[in-house]
């Protein structure tokens, strides 16, 4: 499951937390072994860590201007308007 969390000091208005699972992806599990071995391996694993964090990023500033020019009211309502209601 993923939850939402409003972080505006840090400049973030909204983050993604998985919650902790016992299964863990087999891919992952591959990648970290192979990661040992590799070192290009190692790279474009944190390339792809960057990669999704400069995506979040960007998509945040958005809502982040939004809660500076009318209110985390008015953030919070865009932010649900653009995921279709589909906010736990």
């Amino acid at each position: 499951l993923r939850t939402l969390r409003l972080r505006p000091s840090i400049g973030y208005v909204f983050t993604r937390h998985s919650s902790s699972s016992s299964v863990s992806d087999p891919k992952k599990k591959i990648f970290k072994f192979l990661g040992k071995y590799f070192h290009d391996i190692n790279a474009i694993m944190k390339w792809k860590i960057k990669w999704k964090n400069w995506r979040l990023e960007t998509i945040n500033k958005r809502f982040y201007a939004m809660e500076a020019l009318h209110g985390k009211y008015a953030a919070a309502a865009y932010f649900t308007l653009t995921h279709k209601g589909a906010i736990r």
